[in-house]
């Protein structure tokens, strides 16, 4: 990873926090299992799920980078290189997390903790995080990661 790369992703992963926050909060606000007495703050609760979303897509892109760099040789480098594993990589963690954080009858992880979002995924709320907001998280890791390899090639040059 070259060195200005990653506050590079720093920025792009605080913009993606932004979008990720406002579409979520946007689709979830109407949740009466969000809304409810006695729960945290619905923008708190939101705030928490887009950072752990936006925290595993840094981690993602940063793992794809690696990954890119150590196992394809300069001359076969392109922008699928660290585009493809970084989509692939944060997509597997969000199409997981529904399951992840549902431990079965009832119980979520984090369920009556400072880190509780387990209102994202009650009812058929967890399907519209998997069919409708994983696959355009996912598609939002492609784009991003093909904004920064056509960055750094506009910057560096061409490997």
């Amino acid at each position: 990873m070259r060195r200005l790369e990653l506050p590079m992703r720093l920025i792009l992963a605080a913009f993606y926090f932004a979008v990720a926050f406002f579409g979520i909060y946007l689709f979830y606000r109407d949740d009466p299992f969000c809304v409810r007495p006695g729960r945290h703050g619905f923008a708190r609760m939101t705030a928490q799920l887009t950072s752990a979303l936006a925290a595993w897509d840094l981690v993602a892109s940063v793992a794809a980078s690696a990954i890119a760099s150590a196992a394809t040789k300069k001359s076969f480098r392109s922008a699928w290189s660290s585009a493809l594993p970084a989509a692939l990589i944060a997509g597997f963690g969000f199409f997981y997390l529904p399951f992840w954080i549902y431990r079965g009858y009832g119980v979520f992880r984090f369920q009556h903790t400072w880190a509780d979002a387990s209102c994202f995924f009650t009812e058929g709320y967890s399907l519209f995080f998997l069919f409708f907001l994983a696959p355009l998280l996912t598609l939002t890791s492609f784009l991003r990661e093909l904004l920064i390899v056509r960055w750094q090639r506009r910057r560096f040059g061409p490997d």
